[in-house]
């Protein structure tokens, strides 16, 4: 996740002028958090994928003038999240996130069993994966990346932000 976000950060830190970049961190609470308490501090703990949601959300509505901001939204993941949480997640991503959001990215980084190429639906992955699937068979501005191990960061950032209407083939 980690390597994931610093070429994002590097990506977007390069081709564009004017970017506000939100760093949120969270376990079982989400907090906003500087650069450096992003890429270096431990959390640890079980995980509540809501709460970091939810303050996407409020910083968003009370940030960003969507008349003036386009708003993009990163995730990874290893795809833990209580089972009492996963509805809200889904609630909150229908309801408050896709609809003002240009895009949204998740990066589900799961273990090396199961097949590179498989689909998702069908294969292991976490619930979370499975989740943000069936949302984005609704919602056309979401997009799901699975990684294995670090060599699969790259192909999947570029799967992400490849220029519309560009093939990765």
């Amino acid at each position: 996740a980690k390597r994931f976000f610093i070429l994002l950060h590097l990506f977007l830190s390069m081709k564009y002028d004017l970017v506000e970049i939100v760093f949120i961190r969270h376990h079982t609470v989400a907090k906003e958090c500087t650069e450096d308490e992003f890429f270096n501090s431990k959390e640890s703990g079980g995980t509540v994928v809501s709460t970091a949601l939810e303050l996407t959300h409020e910083i968003i509505k009370k940030r960003y003038d969507l008349e003036y901001w386009n708003i993009y939204i990163s995730q990874a993941s290893d795809g833990d999240n209580f089972t009492t949480d996963n509805d809200n997640v889904s609630l909150v991503m229908k309801e408050k996130l896709l609809p003002v959001c240009q895009y949204f990215t998740f990066l589900s980084i799961v273990s090396s069993s199961g097949q590179v190429n498989a689909d998702i639906r069908y294969t292991a992955g976490s619930g979370m994966e499975k989740r943000y699937f069936f949302l984005q068979e609704e919602w056309p501005n979401i997009q799901i990346g699975r990684v294995y191990d670090s060599k699969d960061i790259y192909p999947v950032f570029r799967k992400f932000f490849l220029p519309k209407g560009e093939s990765d083939e």
